[in-house]
């Protein structure tokens, strides 16, 4: 529940209802909204993604309740219209109500439209409403005050922040690490947060978690096979509150003490590619100057003594349709059934290495889970 001043009310219990909703004959309506934007509105289309969303929850919630000590926020910032998929990603969430919910911070394009039931809105899926600019104003005032920062130069990053997110959206996602000081006002209640993105369809999340991850690590990230990198990946990292994490980002000279060279450099950039479009009839679609949220960060975490974090294996990303539990529909890949990777099947388990520091790995040992 979203407050008139936009800050979120206090988590409430998930509706032990959702997946019956799904099941039922309102998917199309809201499948067929959602994806107008990017389909042209075209009967067919709309109807395909409507049926594909609907299927995406029908089984029922594994874990009911709410977990009576931990609380996720996974945060997401998102400007312009939602993506053809987005209701498949908004049922999905549902799934996870024991234990997590989703903070998505947009400027009015993802609100409820009228005649979309209100099952593509499940109660873990809290959209906040910034307003025009909001993002912007934001993100600039959380990472100036983060900083230090007073007067004129919060002033001046607010205003380069709302030319270089209305030109990039994309660029939203080079502040991830900072999302804890960004949106701290509405971590309140929650014992973690994280960030994440808005293109997976997720299973049942609380069965893929050891209790270990929320109680014995300062931060913990799931990849996919990449893990010789040690990143923290942008698709599911979190962190304990309280802490002392959600200021770790002012490290990176990029987003702490030449944050305004970077967003002055980034605007003189945006100057000449505006220039060049004006003469040649061309643009770019994205900044060139778009610096990655997992390279310097990780880095940060790695050398920081006394942080406890694990690097886990458990994405499943790409089109690989030999995978047993992936199928794909209407061009949508989509999980369909989630088994507990680390949970308490005999002959499943994982394996963990401590690499330096607080660092750790783990593997999975894969066998036979019925």
């Amino acid at each position: 529940e979203v407050k008139a001043d936009g800050e979120l009310a206090p988590p409430q219990p998930a509706g032990k209802k959702v997946g019956a909703k799904v099941g039922g004959g309102k998917g199309k309506k809201g499948g067929k909204k959602a994806d107008n934007a990017s389909k042209g509105g075209t009967a067919a289309a709309t109807a395909a993604v409507a049926e594909g969303a609907a299927h995406a929850v029908v089984a029922p919630l594994g874990c009911p309740g709410r977990h009576p000590r931990y609380r996720i926020a996974m945060i997401l910032a998102w400007l312009g219209p939602p993506p053809a998929w987005f209701s498949h990603f908004a049922l999905s969430c549902a799934r996870s109500a024991h234990l997590v919910d989703w903070l998505v911070f947009h400027e009015g394009l993802l609100n409820l439209r009228p005649g979309e039931p209100a099952v593509l809105r499940p109660p873990n899926l809290l959209l906040v409403d910034l307003g025009d600019g909001g993002l912007a104003s934001k993100f600039g005032l959380g990472m100036g005050k983060a900083l230090g920062w007073q007067g004129t130069s919060t002033r001046m990053l607010v205003g380069a922040f709302k030319t270089l997110f209305k030109a990039h959206p994309r660029l939203l996602a080079e502040y991830k690490p900072a999302f804890g000081s960004i949106f701290e006002k509405h971590l309140r209640g929650y014992s973690h947060w994280g960030y994440t993105d808005i293109d997976i369809i997720w299973g049942e999340v609380p069965k893929f978690l050891d209790a270990s991850e929320l109680g014995e690590f300062d931060i913990f990230s799931w990849g996919f096979g990449d893990q010789s990198a040690l990143y923290l990946r942008g698709q599911w990292t979190v962190f304990a509150v309280g802490r002392a994490l959600e200021r770790l980002w002012t490290a990176c000279a990029h987003l702490g003490s030449g944050l305004m060279k970077e967003v002055q450099a980034k605007l003189a950039w945006e100057k000449k590619r505006k220039a060049a479009s004006r003469s040649r009839g061309s643009s770019a679609s994205q900044p060139r100057r778009f610096i990655s949220a997992e390279g310097c960060y990780s880095k940060v975490v790695a050398q920081t003594p006394g942080i406890r974090a694990l690097l886990s294996v458990k994405q499943l990303i790409g089109d690989d349709q030999r995978h047993p539990l992936v199928v794909a529909s209407n061009g949508v890949t989509m999980i369909t059934k989630q088994l507990p990777f680390f949970g308490s099947c005999p002959g499943f388990g994982s394996v963990r290495i401590r690499i330096r520091q607080g660092f750790v790995l783990q593997l999975p040992l894969f066998g036979s889970c019925p």
